[in-house]
């Protein structure tokens, strides 16, 4: 369960307001445009930002920032293991992961050789080898094809733990069982 009680964010001339409320649903997405304050909530409850009022979280928090950064000589295969072996996971699965999101090709090969939307693909599988009571996703479909945006929203069915996801995509979430807050 998360609890937002009387939530401000002061940025120079504006401020970011959220009303007091209770996620108790497995998947909640915050739906709206680029600056109604998604993503200023999402890093507040990963402990990234300062912020004023009260926020009560899940002990265990994994933030999945909009775009993420890798290691450009690092392959795929290497990136991915190493996140396994850091979250003291076997590497089953990781074959039908890199199989969901058609990266299995690519595998050994580095970050620098692939796409924003092969990259993508990686940020989200990365989230969902890691298993955290709270995960957080900031525009995940940002980037993705079309297919692997259905790929993603069907992964979610099957993540472990409370998920929050930030969009603006709304609906490619129209088949997700969500609690649905309009920002």
């Amino acid at each position: 369960m998360i609890r937002i009680e009387g939530f401000k964010k002061r940025y120079r001339k504006t401020v970011v307001a959220h009303g007091d409320r209770t996620l108790d649903s497995k998947i909640t997405l915050l739906i709206g445009g680029n600056g109604s304050g998604k993503t200023t909530l999402l890093k507040a409850m990963a402990g990234l930002i300062t912020y004023e009022g009260i926020l009560t979280i899940p002990e265990t928090v994994l933030y999945v920032q909009e775009t993420a950064h890798f290691p450009e000589d690092m392959t795929v295969d290497a990136y991915l293991k190493g996140l396994c072996r850091l979250e003291k996971r076997s590497f089953l699965g990781l074959d039908q992961l890199l199989d969901t999101f058609d990266l299995r090709a690519r595998r050994y090969e580095p970050f620098r050789a692939l796409s924003k939307g092969m990259k993508q693909k990686v940020n989200v599988m990365s989230a969902m080898l890691a298993k955290r009571a709270l995960t957080l996703y900031d525009e995940p479909l940002n980037g993705l094809d079309a297919k692997s945006r259905q790929c993603f929203v069907k992964q979610l069915k099957h993540h472990s733990g409370m998920i929050v996801c930030a969009t603006h995509l709304m609906d490619d979430f129209l088949t997700l069982e969500a609690e649905r807050i309009q920002l």
